[in-house]
């Protein structure tokens, strides 16, 4: 009798006994990829920020400036997942042993590598390597007899009455330029504000507008309905998502997109571009 019951202990046990601390992502591009690489059960903390369906278990540890440093060494990861320039705050858990790779994603060539380093840390190197390949494959240039102008407008903050942000010096803006097209945003800002006579001197034939959640009409909402004022068609289109705006595997759904847009434009100027486009 003893025997069985230990036996039965020792299988109930087992489980917790051999579960390391799991993975903490402390960047929602990050957790994004961890999701998409189909590791997200091994994740046991996030931020605030982060989009993970089904866990709510998660340790959220606040943000990149109020981060619970705390909690975080209690959750004894075996890997962290940050932000380069976290170094300083992440100090304790290297002293505990911990694992942590630090990562910056501010072009489109780090969000590749860093899919691809996350991918390794994780043991799915094959699948994320599969996947950037394919992301690679859809950013060859296109070859246009007019380059279409492309503005993108990043998030609701300012669609009423102004300012928008868009897409500069950027990553989408490599994606606009990457593909063929022509970023009509001048200047060294990754995402400038822009009022109203800077918006309309940009005379863009694609609007993108990337936001969390959909906006019905785009095109007739506040400022973006200044740029319809001209003779030229401007198509103004809507993507949207829960992830649309972080610069992570959104992106390998995101470029495909663009340069359909980009194509069937360039076919034809009058085409209907204005069914909403969603990234899941």
């Amino acid at each position: 009798m003893r025997r069985i019951l230990f036996t039965v202990l020792l299988f109930c046990f087992l489980p917790v006994m051999g579960k390391d601390g799991g993975v903490v992502s402390l960047l929602p591009s990050i957790t994004d990829m961890v999701v998409e690489l189909g590791a997200a059960d091994e994740l046991t903390g996030v931020t605030r920020y982060c989009i993970i369906d089904d866990r709510p278990e998660l340790t959220r540890l606040g943000g990149m400036y109020d981060l619970n440093v705390e909690a975080l060494v209690r959750l004894k990861p075996r890997l962290v997942l940050a932000y380069r320039g976290s170094e300083r705050t992440l100090a304790p858990l290297i002293d505990n042993g911990t694992s942590v790779h630090y990562f910056a994603i501010n072009t489109l060539k780090d969000v590749l590598d860093t899919y691809l380093e996350v991918g390794r840390l994780l043991g799915k190197e094959d699948r994320a390597r599969e996947q950037v390949d394919r992301v690679m494959k859809s950013l060859s240039p296109v070859s246009f007899s007019r380059s279409p102008v492309m503005l993108i407008v990043m998030g609701e903050e300012g669609l009423e009455r102004g300012p928008v942000y868009a897409a500069g010096r950027c990553i989408y803006g490599e994606i606009i330029t990457g593909l063929g097209g022509t970023n009509p945003v001048d200047g060294a800002a990754a995402y400038p504000s822009l009022g109203r006579e800077a918006l309309v001197s940009l005379h863009p034939d694609l609007v993108l507008l990337i936001t969390e959640h959909r906006v019905a009409k785009p095109g007739e909402t506040g400022m973006l309905s200044l740029l319809r004022t001209g003779d030229r068609p401007v198509s103004i289109l809507n993507i949207y998502g829960e992830t649309a705006l972080h610069p992570g595997p959104s992106l390998f759904q995101l470029i495909p997109m663009i340069r359909n847009l980009m194509e069937s434009y360039a076919a034809d100027p009058g085409t209907d571009l204005s069914k909403h486009l969603v990234i899941r």
